[in-house]
């Protein structure tokens, strides 16, 4: 969740970093525009000032010159010459101000221009040369010459013209610079409006985020609460069978103990039985026996641990004289007693020893069962006499 919010935050201020540089590039290029515009201004109202200045040259010069022919005074001829002069050179400069490349048709109606202002001064020079000779005829033609000559309305009409197209141009430079400057005015406001709201949604991020964390932290306090509760009721529950656990061990200790001796009692009971016992399992082989088994077979225990039970006894049938023994008979007697969990009390038969030795015996089976399953038997002998 911290690295998504960093990541978004840093979304943000890039976009952010990206407008404002936008903004300072559009502001850059407007400054420019309205430098190269300002200057394209000034150089067109300077140059509508030649225009204006050749116009008046033209009026002036021609008021003189008609002066000048009907007085002949030097003080005419003067301001004539200087009315011309300020005239040619301001139709100069504005030649030189007009350029051929960019402006080719004002370039080319100021040579026109030009060309007529010179065609004047060469009539004005004809004029003055006329009353400085004092020829009157020619005078009066060269002045009905000038009269008739279309040649000032030309030049007016072109100096006209050429103020008026460079009036239209400024006019609608000046609306281009207008909806420039207000397109430059709605972009600027646009940036900062939209940084503005890129800013609030980066605050928004910033506080939804500090709210998460602080949900976080709640939530992991309380999980941690709950943690504590469940650990400390997981510590007594382990406590509490701990104790239970050392009891039942206890008691069990206790049982092992009570077994032991009440084992250990029985082991001396049937030790200090004189009849001879025999312990056996399931199948009919010998898993322990008491001393006086030992006493008269004269085998040791290892000896007859493991060993079938016909090793220490035999049946003989009812009846005190004992018959010929019948192994098999034997065998199946003890076999179906034992599966079918019947006891064999009192029966004929002969306890067995070492080295061929006999004894006339009571023989009796009582069957081990555990949950009522037969598990076992307990052959006892009960001698009656020795052979």
């Amino acid at each position: 969740m911290k690295d998504a919010t960093l990541k978004r935050l840093a979304y943000v201020f890039l976009f952010i970093s990206a407008v404002l540089i936008a903004i300072a590039l559009l502001a850059v290029r407007n400054i420019r525009l309205t430098a190269e515009a300002s200057d394209w201004v000034n150089h067109t109202h300077s140059l509508i000032d030649r225009i204006d200045n050749t116009r008046s040259g033209l009026l002036r010069s021609e008021a003189c010159l008609r002066a000048y022919a009907a007085t002949g005074e030097s003080g005419d001829l003067l301001t004539l010459n200087r009315a011309l002069g300020a005239m040619r050179s301001e139709l100069e400069l504005a030649l030189l101000m007009a350029d051929e490349h960019s402006e080719p048709e004002l370039h080319a109606r100021l040579q026109e221009i030009d060309s007529l202002s010179e065609s004047h001064t060469e009539v004005a020079r004809k004029i003055v040369t006329a009353r400085q000779a004092k020829t009157l005829p020619t005078l009066r033609h060269e002045l009905d010459s000038f009269a008739r000559s279309d040649t000032l309305g030309q030049i007016e009409q072109g100096l006209a013209y050429v103020k008026s197209e460079l009036l239209t141009r400024l006019t609608e430079r000046d609306t281009q610079l207008y909806l420039q400057v207000q397109s430059t005015r709605w972009s600027i406001w646009s940036g900062v409006v939209l940084d503005l709201l890129l800013l609030g949604a980066a605050g928004w991020l910033i506080r939804d985020d500090l709210a998460n964390r602080r949900r976080a932290a709640t939530a992991l306090e309380e999980a941690n609460a709950q943690l504590e509760v469940k650990v400390q009721e997981r510590t007594a529950e382990l406590q509490a069978a701990n104790q239970q656990l050392s009891l039942d061990n206890l008691e069990r200790q206790w049982a092992n103990q009570a077994l032991e001796h009440q084992l250990h009692y029985n082991h001396r009971i049937v030790e200090c039985i004189s009849d001879l016992v025999i312990v056996l399992t399931k199948a009919g082989h010998i898993t322990r026996v008491n001393t006086a088994v030992l006493r008269f077979s004269g085998w040791d225990a290892a000896e007859l641990v493991k060993e079938p039970f016909d090793k220490l006894v035999r049946l003989t049938g009812t009846g005190e004289t004992p018959s010929a023994p019948s192994p098999d008979a034997l065998n199946k007697r003890i076999a179906d007693a034992m599966k079918d969990g019947r006891d064999l009390v009192d029966q004929a038969g002969l306890a067995l020893g070492s080295e061929g030795r006999e004894a006339h015996a009571r023989v009796s089976l009582y069957p081990l069962r555990d949950q009522n399953k037969i598990i076992g038997g307990i052959l006892t002998l009960r001698l009656t006499a020795h052979s």
